[in-house]
């Protein structure tokens, strides 16, 4: 047996469904079939209300930082902050050793508890019954 051609399938499903009697909706199907559809609307309206929001804070947050890249070429601000406040050098000089002392210090701290935690995690996950 051959199978029918496009058209001819085409043709015979149209008979088909000419030939059905059309069935009354169920009752209720038009405001649950809007109910649907007006959620389907707010999810499309939050959608494009997240993109704009997310493209204003965008343009907000580059608008910010040119204006201080700006205040910071134009204005000289670390300049006059150096000449203008009396020890402020010396105050930068003890900020930095005190950032590089800490993080001497910490990094030995940070890597026992980072072997330690990843050498309990090595041991749990290739014990046998692991699952």
């Amino acid at each position: 047996m051959e199978a029918p051609k496009e058209n001819e399938t085409e043709t015979l499903i149209d008979k088909a469904l000419r030939e059905e009697p059309l069935r009354a909706a169920t009752h209720g199907f038009a405001r649950r079939l809007k109910s649907r559809l007006a959620i389907i609307a707010l999810i499309e309206q939050e959608r494009q209300r997240f993109g704009h929001f997310m493209a204003t804070g965008g343009v907000l947050l580059g608008g910010t930082l040119g204006a201080v890249t700006l205040l910071f070429l134009f204005a000289d601000l670390p300049g006059v902050l150096m000449r203008g406040i009396p020890g402020v050098m010396g105050y930068y000089d003890y900020f930095t050793t005190s950032m590089m002392t800490f993080w001497g210090g910490a990094v030995g701290a940070f890597a026992l508890l980072l072997g330690f935690s990843l050498g309990l995690t090595a041991l749990l996950t290739l014990r046998p019954g692991y699952k």
